[in-house]
C-alpha cells in the first residue's frame, strides 16, 4: 500500500489527481452544486477569503477546503456534509474549470491553491450557505409574476 502524500507539494507534483489525507492539512465541506457556487459568489461578494475550491462533477457538488477541526462543528444545513477523515483526490493546479483542464478523476479546481495555502473560513462559508438556503426558499415560496411592494 502506498502512503498517502500529507502536504500540498507531494500532491501538487506530477499531472494525475493525488491522494491526500483529509483532517491533517484540511477538512471538506462538501455542498450541492449550486448551492456550493451560490455560497461561493456570497463569498465573493463580501470579499471574504476562499481558499481552495473543488467541482465534482460525480457528487454534483463543490467541495471547500476548511481548516482541520472544522467539520464536526458544522451545523446539519440541506445540501451540505462536512468531511474530517478520509481521503481528498487532489488535481493538479492547473486542472481548472477556467482553463478546461482535465483530471484523471473529473474533479477540476474552482478556485485553485495557491502558495501560501489559504483556507475558506468555515464560519463565512456557513454564513454564506444559510443565505443561499435561504434565498432559495423565498424564491421557490414567491408566487410567479407577483411583486413585492414597500
Amino acid at each position: 500500500m502506498t502512503a498517502l502524500p500529507l502536504d500540498i507539494g507531494a500532491a501538487t507534483a506530477g499531472a494525475e489527481a493525488r491522494p491526500v489525507r483529509i483532517g491533517t492539512t484540511w477538512d471538506v465541506v462538501r455542498i450541492t452544486a449550486r448551492l456550493g457556487i451560490d455560497a461561493l459568489d456570497r463569498l465573493r461578494a463580501i470579499e471574504a477569503p476562499v481558499g481552495p475550491v473543488l467541482h465534482t462533477p460525480l457528487r454534483s457538488a463543490v467541495e471547500f477546503l476548511v481548516a482541520p477541526g472544522e467539520a464536526p462543528s458544522w451545523p446539519h444545513l440541506r445540501g451540505t456534509r462536512a468531511v474530517s477523515t478520509g481521503v481528498l483526490l487532489y488535481p493538479p493546479p492547473h486542472v481548472t474549470v477556467a482553463s478546461h483542464g482535465r483530471s484523471t478523476d473529473a474533479r477540476r479546481w474552482i478556485v485553485a491553491p495557491a502558495d501560501p495555502l489559504t483556507l475558506t473560513d468555515a464560519d463565512a462559508l456557513c454564513e454564506a450557505v444559510t443565505t443561499a438556503i435561504a434565498a432559495d426558499a423565498i424564491a421557490t415560496l414567491a408566487p410567479a409574476g407577483r411583486r413585492r411592494t414597500s
